[in-house]
């Protein structure tokens, strides 16, 4: 059990979680940019292939 003597430092835990969670949205943001950058197209390129759609 923890005396009143003993001394917690709060900056020394959880830097490890800390790196793994500003990693994983570090490449969630790479995978999104790479994922719009290589579908996205603008809704005023005239030269984009027409879908063709069923008319009833």
């Amino acid at each position: 059990m923890a005396t009143s003597s003993d001394k917690v430092n709060n900056n020394a835990q959880g830097w490890g979680a800390a790196i793994a969670t500003t990693l994983l949205a570090i490449a969630c943001v790479g995978i999104a940019y790479t994922v719009h950058s290589k579908t996205y197209q603008s809704p005023n390129d005239v030269l984009a292939p027409v879908e063709k759609t069923a008319e009833h």
